[in-house]
């Protein structure tokens, strides 16, 4: 079975290879490795829709769900010893962020030591490791030895030596169960492609096929271009050794009358990987788009993958949730149809039953409020943007746990109803901005949050919160005339002559046209600031 390449200027790129050993694998690594965290920063990989606080809470609840299960099963007295949470293919850093965030937050309400957790970042490229280590998000948990980052690749997993501390994870090191953090990890590393018809499987593979205007061209350019052609294997050509696999493949053998499907493979090595540095096993939480349901995942005809600069697949979750529970454990994912994600949980433990706890936060937020429904509130009030009223953009701020994403996304409407806002709901307003400004990790996008917080702080005449905010944007995005001007009013407002007089002499000397600065600075005459702007304590978050 083979599909012709319809443009005849292509070049071959690749000949007939097996899918998860194709070159389409080599360039997805390339791109990730070429840009580090640029991949998250300008937006080109999509993340937010399992990276943001709302889904971290979930993951959070669930986590400390685990734990007052091993607290019930260790009896009171017992010592604990920390929960490991391990997220795979940290990317961006930000959901490491979030849960832990999150899981501060549950554990001062209940009196649990946060002590009581140690979150490992990882990522296959050493570049976005270095990005963790400085970012000053992560300072704190480092410092408190609650976080740790390690090279680790999900397609060839091997020894794990943590940078911080320098420990080594070996097998069986731990007596409580891994939690393993994997989101958008699934759908973007290597897949196996079978072909299932009449109870045979046959291995596919695939010949790679790009327009020869772009044989030089970057990563990403050659993935949005590239033309597949297909082949059968014959039935006992070798696809993978472990029984798992084995197993799967003679399930869909008895299930599937003919399409094809999509193996992770890799992912079920990597899982398998995992639970061995557990004596207890591994909880695994995971969201990716894909479905558990075998008529979605057994296609007519070879499926297609999305391009963002890199690629990715719709995750096969029925042959994970299948190899879990041929594994003794559980898995959960939502009964309904999700629309933008798919979030689970698969509990490769040990009488998965007990893990009472557990399952009910699962049941509590990933499957009765899903992440996938809360995305979809939150579509539908982007798009509506502009019916809102204050009061709703209040409402979805603090349904999605005060995320700064949203905020920035809602900022330009709340600006519009400022003239509208009454003067006993503006504290409330600074408040709630200011808890999605602890909730941000910056990247350095484009949108600067912190200046449009602090306008919106100064429009309502709070100069020492504006103040905070403006400091913040140029600690982030350096110092520029129009944010050093907007810093030199509120100290003017708030009556300190010195700190204003500063800031707009500069201001005055590299932007000698701001009129603005120019008058301001003239009521001021006679005044010496006898301040260094070093002095002046500009914020970095």
């Amino acid at each position: 079975m083979k599909k012709k390449p319809e443009n005849t200027a292509n070049i071959l790129l690749e000949p007939f290879k097996p899918y998860a050993a194709s070159m389409l694998w080599t360039l997805q690594r390339q791109y990730f490795e070429e840009m580090g965290i640029d991949a998250w920063r300008s937006g080109e990989v999509p993340h937010y829709v399992t990276s943001n606080p709302r889904h971290a809470r979930a993951y959070a609840e669930t986590i400390l769900g685990l734990y007052r299960d091993l607290r019930s099963m260790a009896g009171t007295a017992a010592v604990i010893e920390p929960i490991p949470i391990l997220e795979l293919g940290g990317g961006s850093g930000r959901m490491a962020f979030y849960i832990l965030r999150q899981l501060e937050e549950l554990c001062a309400d209940e009196g649990i030591a946060l002590e009581q957790f140690r979150y490992i970042l990882t990522d296959f490229t050493q570049r976005n490791l270095d990005s963790w280590r400085v970012h000053p998000r992560f300072a704190a948990y480092f410092e408190r030895g609650l976080l740790d980052i390690t090279l680790l690749d999900a397609t060839a997993p091997g020894p794990i030596e943590l940078q911080m501390s320098g420990l080594e994870i070996r097998p069986a090191q731990y007596a409580v169960p891994l939690v393993l953090v994997a989101n958008y990890l699934f759908d973007s590393i290597p897949q196996e492609l079978v072909y299932v018809k009449d109870g045979n499987c046959h291995p596919v593979q695939v010949a790679l096929h790009l327009p020869s205007a772009l044989a030089a061209a970057s990563p990403a350019q050659v993935l949005d271009n590239l033309e597949m052609q297909y082949a059968l294997q014959p039935v006992d050509a070798t696809l993978a050794a472990s029984e798992a696999i084995q197993n799967l493949l003679a399930q869909y053998a008895t299930a599937v009358d003919e399409a094809f499907l999509l193996i992770p493979a890799l992912g079920m090595d990597c899982i398998a990987y995992l639970r061995s540095l557990s004596r207890r096993g591994v909880v695994l939480l995971t969201a990716d788009k894909g479905s558990q349901i075998l008529e979605n995942v057994a296609y007519a005809h070879p499926p297609a993958f999305a391009t963002h600069g890199s690629i990715s697949h719709n995750v096969n979750y029925h042959a994970l949730l299948s190899y879990c529970l041929q594994s003794g454990g559980l898995g959960y994912f939502p009964s309904h149809r999700t629309t933008s994600v798919n979030t689970g949980c698969l509990l490769f433990v040990e009488n998965a039953i007990h893990y009472r706890e557990t399952i009910a936060a699962v049941r509590k937020s990933l499957l009765d409020s899903s992440p996938d429904t809360y995305f979809a509130v939150y579509k539908s009030m982007r798009n509506h943007l502009e019916h809102m009223e204050m009061e709703d953009l209040m409402a979805g701020l603090r349904l999605g746990m005060y995320d700064s994403h949203q905020l920035g996304v809602y900022i330009a409407r709340i600006g519009e109803l400022l003239p509208t806002l009454r003067s006993d709901d503006a504290a409330d307003l600074v408040e709630v901005m200011h808890r999605c400004w602890e909730n941000y990790y910056p990247l350095a996008e484009d949108r600067d949050l912190a200046t449009l917080i602090g306008s919106v702080c100064y429009t309502l005449d709070a100069y020492a919160e504006a103040l905070f905010y403006f400091g913040h944007s140029t600690g982030i995005y350096g110092g520029y005339t129009g944010t050093y001007y907007n810093m030199a009013v509120c100290h003017h407002m708030l009556g300190d002559a010195a700190k204003a007089v500063a800031l707009l002499e500069m201001v005055v000397l590299h932007d000698p046209g701001n009129a603005e600065a120019q008058a301001l600075l003239a009521e001021y005459v006679g005044a010496e600031s006898h301040l260094r702007m070093e002095d002046l304590q500009l914020e970095a978050i």
